[in-house]
C-alpha cells in the first residue's frame, strides 16, 4: 500500500506543476511581460468581442464651446457647430446600429442656437460606400443623397457615436497597415484599470499620433484616446465608463455608457485648454445586443418608428446588471482566458520555437517521470 500511496503522491505532484504551467499561459498576463504585435492584437481583440454581434443604441449629449480664441478667423464651411458661449449647450442625439466594420446606421439630431433642430442620417450598407442625406424638418426640400468611399471612421467626427464606442474605430485603424505604423509602449494605468498603452502614427517624425489605452480585461475597449498633430494634443477622449450589460441571447458584454470628448484647438489656434468639450451618455433602456440585424436596417432608407426624443432629458445610463458571485467571476475569466488563448494560438505567428516556449511545462513532466521511476525501483530492490 506504501507504493501505491507514494505513486499517487508524486502524481498529484505532476497534476499540480501541469496546472501551474497552465495558469501561467493567460495571454493577458503573458501580455504585461510582452509586447503585443499589431496583428496579434487585432486578433485578441475580435476574440474578445466575438460575443457581441451587433449593436443598437440611443445616445445623447452636449456640445459647448469653452474658449473663444480665434475661432471668428476659421471660415464657415469649416466650422464645427459650436454654440454661443461656454453656459450655452448644443444638444444632439443619435440612433446608432453597428454590426462590424462595414455595417452601420446613424440617424442623427443636431438641435441649433435657435433650438432648431437638424437631421442626418448616415450609413455603411456594407461595401464601403459612405451614404448621407439631410433632412428639412420644416417642411422644405430633403437634401441630395450623397456618396462616396468610405469607412467606420466616418463615424467619429463631432457630436458622432464612435467618441463614445470607440472600439470600432480601433479596428479598422489597426488593419491599416499600410497607413499607420505601430507601436506597442507597455502598460499604464487609466482609472485604476491597468490598461495596454499603443500608438499609431503618419509620418517620418510622427507627425500624426494617436494613442490608446485599451482595458483588455474587459473586452478590449479603450478607456482613453489621444491625437496629436506635430506633437500639439489636438484632441481627447477621457471619463469612459463601461457597464456589464446583458445579450439577447442570455450572455452578458462590456460596453461604454459615458465619455468625454476634449477638442484643444480651433483649426488655426492650439491651446493647453480645450476649446470645444462633448459629453456623451447612453439611454437607459435603448441598448439592444445581439438583434440578428439584417442588412436592410442598414440601408439609408431604413427609417426608426419613432422620433427624437426631448435631449439631455433621458438618464444616460443603463440598468446595472448587479453583483456576480464569485463563481460566475472565476468562470467568466476562464472562458475569456481559453478563447484568447486559442485566438492567439491559431493566428499568431511564434515569436520564439516551440520547445522553448514549453520548456517550464516539460521540465515538470521529465520530473515527474524520474520520481516515478525512483520509486518503482526503490519498491523493486525492496522486493524479497
Amino acid at each position: 500500500m506504501s507504493t501505491f500511496r507514494m505513486f499517487g503522491g508524486l502524481l498529484a505532484i505532476v497534476l499540480l506543476c501541469e496546472t501551474v504551467a497552465n495558469a501561467r499561459q493567460d495571454p493577458v498576463a503573458d501580455a504585461r511581460r510582452d509586447t503585443i504585435a499589431r496583428q496579434d492584437l487585432r486578433a485578441l481583440l475580435l476574440a474578445a468581442q466575438a460575443d457581441l454581434r451587433d449593436v443598437e443604441f440611443l445616445y445623447e449629449g452636449g456640445l459647448r464651446k469653452l474658449q473663444n480664441l480665434d475661432y471668428h478667423r476659421v471660415p464657415p464651411e469649416n466650422r464645427s457647430p459650436t454654440p454661443r458661449g461656454p453656459d450655452h449647450v448644443t444638444a444632439f442625439q443619435g440612433k446608432f446600429a453597428y454590426r462590424n466594420e462595414t455595417f452601420a446606421h446613424l440617424d442623427h439630431y443636431l438641435w441649433d442656437e435657435d433650438g432648431e433642430a437638424r437631421r442626418r442620417v448616415s450609413c455603411l450598407p456594407g461595401d464601403y460606400e459612405f451614404q448621407s442625406r439631410s433632412f428639412h424638418l420644416g417642411g422644405g426640400p430633403d437634401g441630395p443623397l450623397a456618396s462616396e468611399p468610405g469607412w467606420i471612421g466616418d463615424f467619429f467626427g463631432s457630436t458622432l457615436p464612435l467618441r463614445l464606442f470607440i472600439a470600432p474605430y480601433l479596428l479598422s485603424l489597426l488593419k491599416q497597415e499600410a497607413a499607420f505604423g505601430y507601436e506597442c509602449v507597455g502598460w499604464e494605468p487609466v482609472d485604476d484599470r491597468e490598461c495596454l498603452k499603443i500608438q499609431l502614427f503618419q509620418g517620418r517624425n510622427r507627425s500624426l499620433l494617436k494613442t490608446f489605452w485599451i482595458d483588455l480585461e474587459r473586452q478590449g475597449h479603450p478607456l482613453r484616446y489621444e491625437c496629436k498633430v506635430a506633437g500639439q494634443l489636438l484632441c481627447r477622449i477621457s471619463d469612459v465608463t463601461l457597464e456589464e450589460v446583458p445579450t439577447r441571447d442570455g450572455k452578458k458584454v462590456w460596453l461604454p455608457i459615458k465619455s468625454q470628448y476634449d477638442h484643444f484647438c480651433d483649426l488655426i489656434t492650439y491651446s493647453d485648454r480645450p476649446v470645444i468639450e462633448e459629453t456623451f451618455g447612453v439611454v437607459r433602456g435603448s441598448l439592444l445586443i445581439n438583434q440578428d440585424l439584417p442588412d436592410s436596417r442598414f440601408s439609408i432608407d431604413y427609417r426608426p418608428t419613432e422620433g427624437p426624443k426631448p435631449p439631455l432629458e433621458a438618464v444616460a445610463e443603463v440598468e446595472s446588471v448587479g453583483p456576480r458571485t464569485v463563481d460566475e467571476q472565476l468562470d467568466e475569466l476562464i472562458k475569456v482566458a481559453d478563447r484568447q488563448a486559442a485566438e492567439l494560438t491559431a493566428s499568431a505567428p511564434s515569436r520564439e520555437p516551440w520547445i522553448h516556449r514549453h520548456a517550464g511545462q516539460l521540465g515538470m513532466y521529465a520530473l515527474g517521470v524520474v520520481l516515478i521511476s525512483l520509486a518503482i525501483a526503490v519498491r523493486l530492490r525492496g522486493a524479497p
